[in-house]
């Protein structure tokens, strides 16, 4: 499994490093798992990164995880469709 560990805030200054992190994992075989136990908040770049790795993993069949997000990260990946 890929762990994929988001910092602080994760936001448009730094949401291309993550992209990179995602491409690469997508090119291996294993699944992966988005860690945001350090992450405060996230902003609108990196909501739509997720939605498209989302979107990457169901047409690949990987498993794409996420895990350690505080209420705040709840609440905004709650918002834009990306929570069960």
């Amino acid at each position: 499994m890929t762990v994929i560990r988001l910092r602080e805030n994760t936001g448009v200054k730094n949401v291309g490093s993550f992209h990179q992190s995602l491409v690469k994992a997508f090119g291996e075989d294993a699944d992966i798992l988005i860690d945001f136990s350090e992450t405060r908040r996230l902003d609108l770049s990196v909501m739509q990164v997720l939605i498209a790795a989302g979107r990457e993993a169901r047409a690949k069949s990987k498993t794409f995880r996420m895990r350690g997000a505080s209420e705040t990260v709840r609440r905004q990946l709650s918002i834009c469709g990306l929570s069960r």
